[in-house]
């Protein structure tokens, strides 16, 4: 999939501002200021992606499909330890037992990857013209191979996909976050002309 400077201009824009809209959302789900930083956007292997990572990591990633003028797929993921600092930055509500924490974390990133992914989802909509439907989202934690297994097989045989990393940032904490567009192959025609090739 290659991208024009124009084309990758137009998902940098529309990161931006879902970045913006995300960050304020976040701000008053979590009860304080969460800034979010200039998110990078590559177009590259999910190998490639892999490889830049941390194999000895756990992760929780978010999955959800997509439909409508674009299909395909997107993917909301993070480090385990990063997420369980983002969890802890919610406003306290009462003790949980282990199994308690655990639901509430995966609760927790849900709610967040639903926030930052509807956000770019809606910026790119409006910038580029496109409706987009998503369905119900899967979560789950696993290691770097389970996450790079789940991107492949939501890719559908695409060899490559639109690769956003962030950051979130609370006072001197940043949580570093990934977002991964995949699609389908009868979509990347549609989605690249209406990014102004």
């Amino acid at each position: 999939m290659y991208l024009t400077e124009m084309q990758k201009s137009a998902l940098s824009e529309a990161a931006n501002i879902g970045s913006g809209h995300a960050a304020i959302a976040l701000s008053k789900l979590m009860n304080r200021k969460i800034m979010i930083a200039i998110p990078s956007v590559e177009v590259m292997a999910i190998d490639v992606l892999a490889g830049s990572m941390d194999k000895l990591s756990e992760y929780l990633l978010l999955n959800t499909g997509i439909s409508g003028d674009i299909r395909g797929h997107i993917s909301f993921f993070m480090k385990n330890d990063y997420a369980r600092h983002l969890v802890s930055l919610m406003p306290v509500l009462k003790e949980r037992g282990k199994e308690d924490v655990n639901a509430y974390e995966l609760s927790v990133i849900s709610e967040v990857g639903n926030i930052v992914l509807a956000a770019y989802l809606n910026s790119l909509s409006e910038l580029a013209g496109l409706k987009f439907n998503i369905t119900s989202p899967n979560i789950f934690r696993g290691n770097l191979s389970d996450i790079s297994l789940s991107l492949k097989t939501s890719g559908k045989g695409m060899d490559e996909v639109i690769c956003i990393k962030t950051e979130f940032m609370q006072l001197d904490a940043k949580i570093e976050a990934y977002i991964v567009f995949s699609p389908s192959k009868d979509s990347v025609d549609t989605l690249l002309y209406s990014l102004k090739a």
